[in-house]
């Protein structure tokens, strides 16, 4: 029976989540559009008013207009927790404005961080995101501010937590083999 459940044990641990970084290098840049792409099992979703709401640039950053939201989510449902972004300034080497960073939590409830804009050139950098931004639906990235520069990001980090059917299948029959182990001790 230990050893059954040490079995268990090791198969959750070797199903466990390992980060992935999106950093659109799959794309032929430049590319632009409206609506959906997917990048590293995650899909990005950027919406407004503006046409292209998207732009994958020279150098794989992922750029979304001043009125736009983005929105990221596991392709496959699952939920995922963010641990960095890199923020690159707009067309003008400028990041002027602030980016509003809400994440919707499974079973309800949000997050939200505030990745503050400048108005000198600002080099790339890494914001980080702490360990409430865990077991998240999705993360919505939304501009604060009526500048005409859009915002450009690249390297998400992000970490899928899949719970594979397998392990459920294989937790019942766990369970059942107990039940059966139980029934059938010799009587003393």
């Amino acid at each position: 029976m230990r050893n059954i459940l040490l079995a268990f044990g090791l198969a959750c641990l070797a199903s466990a989540a390992h980060a992935t970084t999106i950093d659109f290098e799959e794309f032929a840049a430049p590319v632009s559009g409206n609506g959906a792409i997917t990048s590293q099992g995650f899909t990005l979703t950027s919406t407004g008013n503006y046409f292209p709401a998207y732009v994958i640039s020279n150098d794989g950053s992922y750029g979304w207009c001043p009125d736009c939201t983005l929105t990221l989510e596991h392709s496959a449902g699952d939920l995922f927790s963010i641990s960095s972004v890199t923020m690159e300034p707009g067309g003008s080497f400028l990041m002027l404005n602030s980016v509003e960073v809400t994440g919707y939590l499974a079973g309800g409830g949000t997050v939200q961080q505030t990745i503050y804009g400048s108005v000198v050139p600002t080099p790339p950098s890494v914001r980080t995101f702490g360990s409430e931004w865990m077991n998240l639906e999705r993360v919505v990235f939304g501009n604060i501010g009526s500048q005409s520069e859009g915002q450009y990001i690249d390297d998400i980090v992000v970490t899928a937590v899949p719970v594979p059917p397998a392990i459920w299948l294989f937790a019942s029959a766990l369970l059942g083999l107990m039940r059966l182990s139980n029934g059938q001790r010799p009587a003393q």
